[in-house]
């Protein structure tokens, strides 16, 4: 027979932010989010789950001629109810996170950057509520990056070229509980994988030539390569 499911998500936000610098160099921030989200739906089992959100992000900035510097930490708390059935449990975490970017001396500019980030992902209503797709025992998916990359772009003296710029990243992330979508024997199912491992490089460049008064060619590439792999079970 005809099967007809709606869901209808509503959200409604309020944000507020602080900037402090006490010189040319340094600033800080604070920053507050927060956001009610409800789902409904026309199918008799939706429980209709309301979630609050809070989100508070504390950060500081030093920037000068040369080295720029950034770190910041993030606090979530997030709770659910349901009008039937049982809610998921609250959540809460802190997420730490840093970056840090130094220009070469020199009329190139060649610039190396490293940052972390600790990242932590709710489940969304989706994840958790959709009929015979959600899983309401899901897990947040809680991930750390690390990223080491270069930078560079200039004016080549040929004069053929007036602009290049070329970019390379190396990363490595570390996920708990990652949220995906598998297939049982009908349908695709959301669940956790317990621990995940990534790896890989993005190589990207670009030129800008000139070709003519009024004219120029912009060429541009980028290639990516990962690996990722579920190394919840050693064997």
């Amino acid at each position: 027979g005809k099967e007809d499911d709606n869901y209808t998500q509503q959200e409604i936000s309020a944000s507020a932010t602080a900037l402090y610098k006490p010189s040319s160099l340094l600033r800080f921030s604070l920053a507050e989010d927060l956001v009610y989200s409800t789902l409904a739906s026309n199918i008799p089992e939706c429980p209709f789950p309301r979630r609050y959100s809070s989100v508070t992000a504390l950060a500081a900035q030093y920037s000068g001629r040369r080295l720029k510097a950034t770190a910041s930490l993030t606090g979530t708390l997030i709770t659910e109810t349901v009008r039937t059935g049982e809610a998921a449990p609250d959540r809460h975490h802190l997420s730490p996170a840093a970056s840090i970017s130094y220009k070469f001396a020199g009329s190139a500019n060649l610039r190396i950057r490293a940052s972390y980030k600790n990242s932590f992902r709710v489940p969304t209503f989706n994840d958790l509520y959709y009929m015979r797709t959600g899983n309401r025992n899901l897990k947040p998916e809680k991930a750390e990056q690390v990223n080491l990359g270069l930078t560079w772009s200039g004016a080549p003296e040929n004069g053929v070229v007036n602009y290049a710029r070329a970019t390379i990243d190396c990363y490595y992330n570390y996920v708990k509980n990652k949220i995906v979508a598998r297939p049982t024997l009908f349908i695709w199912k959301m669940m956790n994988l317990g621990k995940v491992r990534m790896a890989g490089v993005d190589v990207s460049a670009e030129a800008r030539i000139t070709a003519g008064a009024r004219q120029s060619l912009v060429a541009s590439g980028t290639y990516s390569y990962q690996y990722a792999v579920d190394v919840t079970d050693p064997t």
